[in-house]
């Protein structure tokens, strides 16, 4: 059954001008059903990695350091807490990540209202779901402005440019409406949906075929009719599988579907996962596609998932995120981040070796190493002080009694 169509009866973008330009800045209108390939297992499965990745990784506040080198976490920042703990009443920053990422990946948009106190300082980040905003384009001044149905009170607020944030992903032309990803990819979408639809199909009358039933004369139309209501009563549905069919009066049965050998159904839903798997550039393994998966390459797989998913999922929130609630002047020395470093830890004894390492090379400290593993400091700070290996000299000098104070090298 393939419900596709080339059209969509309705677009979910509102136009004040009838310019053509401007359907081509808001994103056209896809082709392919977006949420019935979403709620496929493997599209569910591939939204829910990205999504809850994105929202269990800590999003911080970072400021430059005065020397120039590296930065502190700036947990004075307004956008702090609320990337961390609450990004609005009621709603926690993982959730808010949660929606915003989910929305990206399925819908290609994702909203949030932000709102501020009376320092012009944001004091919130409220979600807006996909399906609740309609977007329209200003012709005036070009601009898109956001009529938002709050759920809670069905009341519709308008809003600005400036007090939203709009995500997009690969958006057709620059500040334009992004695209699902699902319909950049709408004939793999399309076939694996209808493959899903077909196989339901199949499971709901057992996997028996459709048929012909012929006689050698003719028979009246009531005695046809009445044939049709009695075998689907007999033989159609879970209910009656297995039931025997006895033909007389001359009558035979040709079937006219594929058997569910002949359709492959196992091998033609497995390519379908892999095909949904590269829409969202995600490992096989990482969404339980284990076929052909050895534990090297499960390792290496794994942190493909963080390189080549969810970083770029997540430099695509940050540089969004960053363009609509700070300052062309306070981007100058902060800059927003996910910490990422959780999803490349490996086993306890990797860590304590990679530990060792570090600390004996003299850019990792005690406490800082008992911090990664949510262990409080050593007492009286001796835990604090780096070292060094007592063979570890600077570039030009000699030990003399232990100390490596004649230089040998000129810069």
């Amino acid at each position: 059954m393939w419900f596709f169509k080339k059209k969509q009866a309705e677009t979910r973008m509102a136009m004040l001008s009838s310019d053509p330009r401007i359907g081509e800045v808001l994103g056209g209108i896809d082709a392919a059903n977006i949420d019935r390939t979403a709620s496929l297992g493997i599209a569910a499965a591939a939204v829910n990695l990205i999504s809850s990745s994105i929202a269990s990784a800590e999003l911080g506040v970072y400021k430059l350091n005065d020397d120039g080198v590296g930065a502190t976490l700036d947990t004075a920042h307004p956008l702090y807490h609320l990337l961390v703990d609450e990004s609005y009443p009621g709603v926690s920053a993982f959730d808010m990540k949660q929606l915003v990422s989910q929305d990206l990946a399925v819908h290609g948009n994702a909203y949030l209202r932000i709102h501020r106190n009376g320092r012009s300082e944001v004091s919130g980040l409220e979600p807006m779901a996909h399906a609740d905003v309609n977007v329209e384009v200003v012709p005036s001044t070009g601009r898109m402005r956001y009529r938002w149905t709050n759920p809670l009170t069905n009341i519709v607020l308008v809003l600005t440019a400036d007090e939203v944030v709009h995500f997009r992903f690969r958006p057709k032309f620059a500040g334009g409406m992004g695209r699902s990803p699902i319909s950049l990819a709408s004939t793999a979408a399309q076939i694996a949906t209808s493959l899903e639809e077909n196989t339901a199909e199949g499971i709901e009358n057992s996997f028996r075929p459709a048929g012909l039933i012929s006689f050698p004369e003719a028979t009246p139309a009531d005695f046809k009719d009445n044939l049709r209501t009695s075998f689907r009563e007999k033989f159609l549905g879970k209910r009656n599988a297995n039931q025997l069919m006895v033909l007389d009066n001359g009558a035979t049965w040709t079937s006219l579907g594929f058997s569910q050998q002949d359709q492959e159904i196992l091998s033609s839903r497995k390519w379908a996962a892999f095909e949904l798997a590269r829409i969202w550039n995600l490992p096989p393994s990482t969404l339980g596609i284990v076929e052909g998966s050895t534990f090297n390459n499960s390792q290496e797989e794994g942190l493909a998932l963080v390189k080549r998913t969810l970083r770029p999922w997540a430099r695509r929130i940050e540089q969004q995120l960053i363009c609509a609630v700070m300052s062309p002047e306070a981007r100058k020395r902060r800059y927003l981040e996910h910490d990422l470093s959780e999803f490349l830890q490996g086993g306890i004894r990797d860590r304590y070796e990679a530990y060792k390492i570090a600390h004996e090379g003299g850019f990792l400290s005690v406490d800082e190493i008992r911090a990664r593993e949510n262990y409080g400091r050593v007492p009286n700070g001796a835990g604090a002080g780096f070292i060094q290996p007592l063979n570890y000299a600077p570039l030009g000098s000699v030990s003399i009694n232990g100390q490596h104070n004649t230089a040998q090298v000129s810069a």
